[in-house]
């Protein structure tokens, strides 16, 4: 039976639903030292973070993994780079009693990063993956010239690094972060890896998976639950922890979940503060004021055309309806209409 978690990400693969192409990919690139960086790429809380903590204990066997903080300077994401080699180097826990201390090396250069990652991977027989949640986040929250300074320095330390460098990122943005003049240089080096959001079939499986086997979800609610989530895994959860909630110590076999009960949840959503946070920080940061215009005429019955809508199809936000357009998840219209 799959735990929930909401709000929070999935640490154990025990509780993750699906993506297992898009993870296959990621192993199989990781895997060559040759292939390109392997970058997830989706929306905002379309489970980006989960898929990488689930990622990082499936190939602990063959790689080691490092994830990096978010330093916005080169200097400070150099330093970074040093103290998480050298913390697995010299780890205090597992020296020799009586050994001295030995220090990262303060403000190092390329060449000194360099050469504690090879040190590390010679003694463990076995590359190491440095990941970057939210790269294009680093990158929008840093100066420009440390933007470039940083894509620059992760391009070399890959090219430098004999093989034993490798990376895993994860973005919502692309094009948009990467300064101009990298642009190419990086869209060559990375294998973009898109996590949509699920299908009524998949979204029927993960139901089963959370429900099973006590409950199951009529039809008609399932529908209402994909209508209003749009096979937004985040949006689905809340609704989810909404019924789970109303429905505590019930586990009578054979419940079924009605369209109704769906219904009441999604209207208890403005009930929980991290819902409404997330759906603004969705629509405020994440389009631009060309897609904001869009929506809304969307969500108001107005006909919209053009690139801005296409995009938004692409996306996941738009579905085509008719001659016209209807927003994908019911939550985002609804916060548009002013109803949460």
């Amino acid at each position: 039976m799959i735990e929930l978690n909401f709000p929070n990400p999935v640490s154990s693969p025990r509780d993750y639903f699906g993506r297992e192409a898009e993870r296959g990919l990621v192993h199989d690139l990781l895997a060559r030292d040759a292939a390109r960086i392997p970058v997830l790429l989706g929306e905002r809380k379309i489970g980006k973070t989960s898929t990488l903590n689930v990622l990082e204990g499936e190939y602990t066997g063959w790689a080691r993994s490092i994830r990096l903080p978010h330093r916005h300077t080169v200097e400070g994401f150099l330093q970074e780079l040093a103290n998480g080699v050298h913390s697995i180097l010299y780890d205090p826990f597992a020296s020799p009693p009586g050994q001295p201390l030995v220090m990262p090396p303060d403000r190092p250069d390329r060449t000194q990063v360099l050469d504690l990652v090879r040190r590390l991977a010679a003694r463990e027989g076995r590359p190491l993956v440095f990941v970057v949640d939210e790269l294009d986040s680093l990158l929008e929250h840093s100066a420009p010239e440390a933007r470039e300074g940083i894509v620059r320095l992760l391009l070399a330390l890959r090219q430098e690094g004999g093989g034993v460098v490798r990376y895993l990122f994860t973005m919502s943005r692309v094009d948009e972060m990467i300064p101009p003049a990298l642009r190419s240089d990086f869209r060559e080096a990375v294998h973009l890896i898109p996590l949509r959001p699920w299908s009524r079939e998949e979204l029927g499986a993960f139901l089963r998976g959370v429900l099973a086997p006590h409950c199951r979800v009529e039809a008609g609610a399932q529908e209402v639950l994909f209508r209003e989530a749009g096979g937004h895994p985040y949006f689905t959860k809340a609704i989810l922890h909404l019924l789970l909630e109303s429905r505590r110590g019930d586990e009578e076999e054979g419940c079924r979940v009605g369209r109704e009960e769906v219904l009441a949840a999604v209207d208890r959503l403005p009930t929980l503060p991290e819902v409404r946070l997330t759906v603004q920080n969705l629509f405020r940061v994440h389009f631009d004021a060309g897609e904001h215009a869009v929506l809304r005429d969307v969500a108001a019955g107005r006909p919209v055309e053009g690139e801005v809508a296409a995009r938004l199809v692409a996306r996941g936000y738009l579905r085509p309806e008719g001659d016209g357009y209807r927003l994908r998840v019911g939550l985002l219209e609804r916060w548009l209409a002013g109803k949460v």
